[in-house]
């Protein structure tokens, strides 16, 4: 099958990732899976209809399904994206705010933990003295439980909605085109175009997709499907919801991802967390809810859009801030916008 200019030969019994040589999916030309996919050495299935392999027209016959699922595809995501466009965002209206340099991060406040120590006392078992216990950490994110407790709302709302304060927080945001695909991009840099090798940023595809992107490095989120690694090579995780994003000192991006995650991406649990530690590298940090809340590395901002709000034609994102960022005040200081 040939989608502008690139062709792709099906074989047996490989699924779609491995046969997918060009990246169709983390680029961005294709929405979603192909439907039904099924390739055997007798025949091609493909939106519920078979080809056989020794049909001389067979070719021309799987290419037509797949223009008319892709064009089916692109077309119900339009639909879908008019429906939730129901109040225009700042970035929607094509009025773009002055780009501003980012925020200098805040000063690194780390949190005081309180040792407790074990005085040896006479008479212990055994007739040693007790060994003075380990000092106890304080876990610095244990206030986003409650949070990120909280079911998130469908991704297209979820993308669009925590992109707009994402890109409020840091004082940016332009359009561009994230290959061939028009964008929204929020610099953390200085350079503010996507499209320029040097981009370090956030950015939001037409097509609900959700991501970071630096030095060639990318991730990116869009309807439970993770895509992790470069723009010649990724993984891609399937079942993975955005529970929330977020921001520790460093600037680093943080996408709070279901649990289990690392398992969805067919691949041995090792070239998943290498994937991961380059990624860290590069400035993004892929977790579950249970690996934040459990780090010793702590979150200043998270981002969530719950799926529960008070208007639900007019859904919102949540900005909550950690309060040991201020000086130690407890409870969380959260606002909608």
């Amino acid at each position: 099958m040939t989608l502008d200019g690139e062709t792709i030969d099906l074989l047996p019994s490989r699924n779609w990732s491995q046969q997918d040589v060009y990246k169709w999916r983390a680029r961005g030309k294709l929405p979603g899976n192909l439907a039904g996919l099924e390739i055997t050495p007798d025949h091609v299935k493909l939106a519920g209809e078979t080809v056989l392999t020794n049909d001389p027209e067979g070719a021309a016959k799987l290419q037509r399904l797949l223009n008319e699922w892709l064009a089916l595809e692109l077309g119900a995501f339009e639909l879908a994206q008019k429906r939730a466009q129901q109040k225009p965002t700042f970035f929607d209206q094509q009025v773009m705010k002055p780009a501003t340099p980012p925020r200098p991060p805040p000063e690194v406040k780390r949190p005081g933990g309180r040792i407790r120590i074990v005085i040896p006392t006479p008479g212990c078992r055994g007739g040693h003295a007790a060994r003075a216990a380990q000092p106890t950490r304080h876990l610095p994110n244990a206030w986003l439980q409650p949070v990120l407790a909280r079911r998130p709302i469908a991704h297209d709302w979820f993308a669009s909605l925590a992109y707009t304060r994402m890109a409020e927080h840091f004082g940016n945001s332009s359009e561009g085109y994230f290959g061939p695909i028009p964008c929204w991009a929020c610099s953390l840099g200085e350079v503010a175009d996507i499209s320029d090798p040097g981009f370090k940023g956030i950015f939001l595809t037409r097509k609900g997709g959700l991501g970071y992107f630096s030095r060639g490095h990318l991730a990116r989120f869009r309807n439970e499907v993770a895509f992790i690694g470069t723009l010649e090579s990724t993984i891609e995780g399937i079942g993975i919801d955005l529970v929330a994003t977020g921001t520790d000192s460093q600037q680093r991006i943080a996408f709070i991802v279901t649990e289990g995650y690392r398992t969805k991406f067919g691949i041995s649990e090792q070239t998943v967390v290498q994937e991961l530690a380059g990624l860290k590298t590069y400035g993004a940090l892929v977790m579950s809810v249970s690996e934040v809340l459990h780090s010793f590395d702590a979150l200043d901002v998270v981002w969530t859009v719950p799926a529960e709000q008070e208007d639900p034609s007019n859904p919102q994102a949540v900005e909550s801030a950690n309060p040991n960022r201020r000086g130690g005040i407890q409870g969380i200081d959260a606002h909608e916008g």
